[in-house]
């Protein structure tokens, strides 16, 4: 649920039986998450509710219309802007949640609904790769997310569709799961769905997905298909069926011969004759299939360092993947030697199982280049590992070596999945898509593209430096930050955990997703700089945001009176707690003031915790806590974050948003924990 009661599923809008709007609501307003009220008296939203009860357009778990009945709360009154901010607003008052324009109210006087607001398309991401080579069975799987979460799920439904082009076959989930992942370091919850894709012909296969919101119309179903293969952004994923297809092997050996070598449909063949570089297997394969078209085929790297070579200036067309990888009988993994710059020639490049030595400042050049259960070893080089126009995918690796340039991204250089990695040095990483990684002093920060992402299912320790940094380039549309452990240890308190357009940034942030993750720290160390407006007159404007169940080391956020402008307004909705939901922060915020406070929220949310002292802190209760544990005394890292018996965190979140936590436990239905992880 977004906040309130959720009454259930009815075919017609009519009175809820339950809570009803209460009488003195005169309407709400076009922002959406306030309502006029005569004569308001002050609330009471935790002891004595009064509501906003809606009949409200949506999707059901087929994907089909339906209609809801939910309630929302009457939180607080809300004051006027600065310098009137000692006075409220005469009839104003806000919201737990927002009301959508196609909402309508039910009972009370029949208020008007001026809201301008609508339900926003969900955010999601394949959870891998694509233009793999496949060949009876295809497996799509993607992680979503939604600030209208609720009954255990981000999302209604998901609806995958495969085509040839002349036959379709579709499935509908509306069930998350545990999605498999050899390389993943942390379970990650998303939606999958398994084809059998026999019946369809060979060649190219298009694979889409229509993400459905628990509310909306027809405008907020998010559709892969609206996009073009291959975007920054959710788009078609493509494969090639080859079941009738010869894979064709050539091996690479210190001892081969590139004039020799062979390629063969055997693989037992073309290993007896291998050749010395892998521009030779690339040439000898090309030369074996009679085309440019190299999908699917597989050069295999013996044991020992491997010389790459230079391929010949031939474009290899095609639909799928070429295939580098370690021969399955080397005993050791075979090293991938990028001694300079390497232009792979292909469109699309799979290297699986190898060690890739990078030295000087050498890059991969191709359009789309993943990588499989590799160890990437850096050297330091501070350049990004891809040139060009390249697209990095990741599954399963482990990065040596980084500097925050080598994984930034750039305008023309991405990383359009980073699944699994394992980082132990300092980096930027793209925050396209990241998904169940162990990250140490490794964050992510804005790309040069429009910043819209997926961070999801990580775990954090930061000595230094932010795990999120939003809205310091541009403008922020549809981010999901979905249950992270953000381990902060250090004492170094000048870089938050979270800066979510924080300290004079300039992006405004709409629908921001962020629930369940947990932030360890001490006071300022760790800290959660939070939707800010305190730059200029006209401030920022962030709206459609959503907090559930976060645990947060402080929540800071700033506005009209900290700015001491009367332009800093378009921020208020979380000022206000609208779509907050069991917040728990273990300190007071950086000025000390409280709740109300210039450097606070006005209203925290609906079952929050806030943290009330410096130096004492709010404790959840962690089995085993191993964050910065003072101004002066660092973390060691590696603590147990589950909740112990007693935790003031547990069972916040009435209406559970996620169905498992970040060790893969089933979450209960109801009253769920705050935090990443469920009792011990």
């Amino acid at each position: 649920m977004p906040v309130g009661i959720h009454i259930g599923l009815r075919r017609r809008r009519r009175a809820a039986a339950g809570p009803a709007t209460d009488a003195a609501v005169s309407g709400v307003r076009a922002d959406g998450w306030s309502i006029d009220f005569t004569n308001p008296p002050t609330m009471q939203p935790e002891t004595a509710p009064r509501h906003v009860a809606l009949s409200r357009q949506g999707f059901n778990p087929s994907g089909a219309p339906a209609a809801y009945n939910d309630v929302l709360i009457l939180t607080q009154r809300v004051r006027l802007p600065y310098p009137g901010q000692s006075s409220l607003d005469a009839a104003r008052v806000a919201l737990s949640d927002y009301v959508y324009s196609t909402d309508a109210i039910l009972g009370g006087s029949s208020p008007p609904n001026g809201s301008t607001e609508s339900s926003p398309k969900p955010i999601a991401r394949w959870a891998r790769a694509d233009r793999r080579v496949v060949t009876s069975v295809l497996t799509l799987d993607i992680v979503a997310c939604h600030r209208d979460a609720r009954s255990r799920e981000q999302i209604a439904a998901v609806k995958f569709t495969v085509t040839d082009g002349a036959s379709t076959l579709t499935q509908v989930v509306a069930q998350s799961s545990v999605l498999g992942g050899a390389g993943d370091r942390n379970p990650i919850t998303g939606y999958a769905a398994a084809f059998d894709i026999s019946s369809l012909a060979d060649g190219q296969i298009t694979a889409n997905a229509e993400v459905f919101p628990w509310l909306g119309g027809a405008a907020s179903v998010l559709k892969s298909a609206d996009s073009a293969p291959g975007a920054r952004a959710f788009c078609p994923q493509v494969f090639r069926k080859g079941a009738a297809r010869p894979v064709l092997y050539a091996y690479v050996d210190t001892a081969g011969n590139d004039a020799t070598g062979v390629a063969s449909v055997t693989a037992a063949t073309a290993s007896a004759t291998p050749c010395l570089t892998v521009a030779g297997a690339m040439a000898k394969i090309r030369a074996a299939d009679g085309a440019t078209i190299t999908d699917g085929h597989v050069i295999r790297l013996k044991a020992g360092t491997q010389a790459i070579g230079a391929p010949a200036a031939v474009t290899h067309s095609g639909i799928g993947e070429l295939v580098i990888e370690a021969d399955p009988t080397a005993g050791t993994t075979p090293v991938f030697a990028l001694t300079g710059n390497w232009n792979s020639r292909h469109a699309y490049l799979r290297l699986r199982n190898l060690t890739v030595a990078r030295t000087t400042t050498a890059q991969i050049t191709g359009t789309f280049v993943t990588f499989e259960n590799c160890t990437y070893q850096n050297s330091g080089a501070a350049i990004t590992v891809n040139g060009g126009t390249s697209i990095f995918r990741w599954e399963g690796c482990v990065f040596t070596g980084a500097t925050s340039a080598a994984l930034a991204p750039t305008a023309s250089a991405q990383h359009h999945l980073v699944r699994g990695m394992a980082i132990d040095a300092a980096a930027t990483l793209d925050p396209f898509c990241s998904l169940g990684n162990l990250l140490i002093n490794a964050g992510h920060s804005p790309s040069t593209q429009n910043e819209s992402g997926f961070i999801g299912f990580n775990r954090f320790n930061l000595q230094a430096g932010a795990a999120v940094t939003l809205g310091t380039g541009g403008n922020v549309d549809g981010f999901g930050i979905l249950q992270n452990l953000v381990e902060y240890t250090s004492t170094v308190s000048t870089a938050p955990a979270f800066r979510l357009s924080g300290d004079g940034n300039v992006g405004s942030v709409t629908h921001l997703v962020c629930h369940h993750n947990t932030i360890t720290g001490y006071v300022n160390a760790g800290r959660g700089n939070i939707l800010y407006s305190d730059t200029a007159a006209t401030g920022r404007a962030h709206k459609l945001c959503s907090f559930v169940g976060n645990i947060h080391a402080q929540i800071n956020t700033k506005h009209d009176v900290f700015a001491t402008t009367a332009g800093n307004v378009n921020a208020w909705a979380y000022l206000y707690g609208v779509g907050c939901r069991g917040e728990f922060s273990q300190f007071i915020d950086a000025s000390s003031g409280g709740v109300g406070s210039a450097f606070a929220q006005a209203y925290p949310g609906l079952k929050a915790a806030i943290g009330a002292s410096a130096t004492v802190r709010n404790d959840p209760l962690f089995v085993t806590y191993r964050g910065t544990v003072s101004a002066s005394v660092a973390g060691a890292g590696g603590g147990d974050y589950r909740l112990q018996a007693g935790s003031t965190a547990l069972g916040r979140v009435a209406q559970p948003v996620l169905r498992f936590d970040l060790a893969g436990g089933a979450r209960p239905a109801a009253d769920n924990a705050s935090g990443a992880y469920l009792a011990a």
